[in-house]
């Protein structure tokens, strides 16, 4: 392994500042971005020094997992960067202190203090475990919790994480740290949120110091219970033992004077009156910024279109036509790049509320199942995430540090496919929808594991084939009937990705006794693309490109034999 100078640079762009620090597989150092002058963290790690021949499997799973998770006390993706003998993953930079600095500096915190850092280590946990799979930390530690100067905590390296899978006896790799590490993580058992709560424990009790006592200190040994069931079960009940137990003078109020009261009684009917004068002249100022954002002006440029829609959104957030229609500016482009994902799929996200889509947090409802929310959501909010996940999954490009191909089109599309397939439906046309994005769903899941571009990562199992070939029936029957793919592009770009998949895992499928159900496949493939006429150049080539895919799958399966 070597460590970098300061002032080269890695990538072309990356220009090293000053060493943060080194492990015995990686180095990370603080970057600047010559370019945009933006700061990062950028791990070089050497996978040929990884400890029990993990290699790159581990390295690409920290990626994807950072890749797929939003939550401000986590690090983002900006780029990854594989080179001859290192792979580069360049990160938001977290300023702060490791917290085991900050405890041999200072000693155990004061009470409030360590209830503090417990809730928001709680919370960063609860969000991870409420992910679909549920995201398996396994290395938690002071030493990979950083304090920053405004007292919150942030969550670094997830080079031991994985997402949870139900039904496995064990871990595939009993990583982390001696310790903070429960009994199960060795091998004897699969770890699941528990785990991940233990290692809390650990940590709270080097919160509390040698002689604590008190509600945190019995939270601690809860947690660190040898057998899981006599544990927490979950970050939300230890949270909620923590608000029942550590409230501390929470309820109390002062007295308000009746001065206040007066003086808050006459502003607030001044405010009122203004408000009504401005209240009607803000609305038709703003119906005239909305309409405006609609009309497709031809001497606008992609870029000026695009913050007009942005800015009706914020304007109107509970309309629906400029959601869309800025969708449908995507769409004709045929093309969105990692920018432009990140943003799309944030903007959706945060005016759920407003386009009455409920939020949805449950691991015991499979996804596509209708009633999961228990809340009617419109057909059009149902139809603005479709048509949203349905264009990433199609159209995303990856730059910027987008990872590429399956893989990065999968990650870019799940969270919407995911959003929408726990709704309820409103009518009949939203329930196609939602159904549609529960086997969108378990795709993107399946290809942002497995995907082409990763080949070398572990293998599937059984259950995952089998829920890829059910998942692809579903869509391959949606494609056929015509109720899925918004163009001719996006559906023999489907079909394509899935012959790929299923080509690349055909003698696993054939192992577990859907040879069937792939023969099946291939011949409906088969039928359609026969029947389709390209309506330009570009879907004429990947029609050919799309036909020989399956021609190929026809052949190893042996569907064209009669």
């Amino acid at each position: 392994m070597r460590i970098r100078e300061n002032g080269t640079m890695i990538g072309g762009k990356y220009k090293i500042r000053r060493l943060i620090g080194s492990g015995g597989a990686s180095c990370v150092y603080l970057a600047e971005d010559v370019r945009i002058g933006a700061g990062w963290a950028v791990k070089e790690i050497f996978p040929e020094r990884m400890t029990g021949g993990k290699n790159l499997p581990g390295v690409i799973t920290e990626a994807c997992l950072l890749k797929s998770l939003n939550h401000p006390a986590l690090p983002r993706i900006v780029d990854l960067i594989c080179g001859d003998d290192s792979v580069v993953i360049v990160m938001d930079f977290i300023e702060g202190r490791p917290l085991d600095r900050v405890l041999a500096s200072e000693g155990p915190p004061d009470e409030e203090t360590a209830v503090d850092w417990t809730v928001q280590i709680a919370e960063i946990l609860n969000y991870l475990h409420n992910l679909d799979p549920p995201v398996i930390y396994r290395d938690l530690k002071p030493a990979n919790l950083i304090l920053g100067r405004d007292g919150r905590i942030r969550m670094i390296d997830f080079n031991a994480a994985r997402r949870y899978r139900p039904g496995k006896a064990r871990d595939t790799e009993p990583l982390g740290t001696r310790g903070y590490a429960p009994p199960e993580q060795y091998g004897k058992a699969q770890t699941d949120a528990r785990s991940d709560l233990y290692a809390l424990g650990v940590t709270i009790g080097e919160f509390c110091g040698a002689d604590g006592s008190g509600v945190l200190a019995a939270a601690a040994r809860r947690c660190v219970q040898k057998d899981p069931s006599d544990r927490f079960q979950s970050a939300e009940e230890l949270l909620a033992f923590l608000n029942r137990h550590a409230g501390g003078n929470a309820g109390k109020r002062k007295p308000v004077s009746f001065h206040l009261i007066l003086l808050t009684l006459i502003l607030s009917a001044f405010f009122l009156i203004s408000g009504i004068f401005f209240r009607a002249l803000s609305v038709f100022t703003r119906e005239a910024v909305y309409r405006q954002a609609l009309i497709e002006d031809q001497t606008a440029s992609f870029g000026e279109r695009e913050e007009r829609l942005y800015g009706a959104i914020r304007s109107d957030p509970c309309r629906t036509e400029a959601y869309l229609t800025l969708i449908g500016l995507y769409e004709k482009r045929r093309a969105i790049d990692e920018s432009a994902s990140r943003r799309l799929t944030e903007c959706l996200l945060e005016n759920s509320a407003a386009l009455k889509i409920p939020d949805t947090q449950r691991n015991d409802v499979s996804p596509g199942a209708a009633g999961v929310s228990g809340e009617k959501t419109p057909a059009r909010s149902c139809e603005i995430l479709y048509r949203a996940a349905l264009l990433q999954f199609f159209a995303y490009g990856g730059g910027g540090g987008g990872l590429p191909g399956a893989t990065g089109r999968a990650l870019a599309a799940d969270p919407l496919f995911l959003k929408l397939s726990r709704l309820s439906p409103s009518d009949e046309a939203a329930g196609d929808m939602i159904r549609q994005a529960g086997c969108f769903h378990r795709i993107c899941s399946f290809l942002s594991e497995y995907g082409s571009n990763l080949s070398y990562l572990s293998d599937p199992d059984d259950s995952d084939l089998a829920d890829f070939v059910l998942s692809a029936e579903g869509c391959v029957d949606s494609v056929v009937s015509g109720t899925t793919a918004p163009s001719q592009y996006a559906a023999l770009s489907l079909l394509s990705e899935i012959s790929c998949v299923l080509r690349e895992y055909r003698e696993g499928i054939v192992k577990i006794g859907e040879e069937g159900n792939l023969i099946a496949l291939s011949k409906k493939m088969q039928s359609y693309l026969d029947g389709v006429h390209p309506d330009s150049r570009e879907n004429r080539l990947l029609l050919e490109s799309t036909k020989g895919e399956a021609r190929e799958l026809s052949e190893e399966t042996g569907a064209g034999a009669e």
